[in-house]
């Protein structure tokens, strides 16, 4: 899977808009990567309530022996629901966690779709220097 960026939604202030949160290009491969977890990055943030997360997905290849196929995916983001609060001076982990066996499914006539299975959970805030600003880190998880 090649992921081009992951956003959140902060809720808070108004009408509410999308902040990215990583936006450099990274793969994955969703087979080998199975009970793994991978930091994404870590961002100053705008403290405050988000609600929602956005991944951006480029292109899946499905690799069987030396034939590498394209899988049909997403037409556009793939946005989950799952609400999290951001503190000044805290740390919020956010982990997107796929599941790889369930997210690829084999087409009737041949060939593949992938229909992303994914969980979204929050790790407690961690301290931080009550003068630092908040700061969100993204995490991939493969399950």
């Amino acid at each position: 899977m090649h992921r081009e960026r992951i956003e959140a939604h902060l809720a808070s202030g108004g009408e509410g808009r999308w902040v990215v949160i990583v936006d450099q290009p990274l793969s994955f491969d969703l087979v080998r990567s199975t009970n793994v977890e991978r930091l994404l990055g870590e961002r100053a943030a705008t403290e405050g309530t988000y609600t929602r997360v956005r991944l951006s997905i480029a292109a899946v290849t499905v690799v069987s022996g030396s034939i590498e196929t394209q899988a049909l995916g997403p037409s556009a983001p793939v946005v989950v629901t799952r609400p999290f609060r951001v503190h000044a001076g805290q740390t919020t982990s956010v982990f997107l966690d796929f599941d790889g066996a369930r997210s690829l499914v084999a087409k009737t006539g041949g060939g593949y779709s992938f229909e992303p299975r994914l969980h979204i959970s929050v790790s407690d805030p961690g301290p931080r220097s009550s003068s630092s600003p908040a700061v969100l880190r993204p995490a991939i998880a493969f399950s």
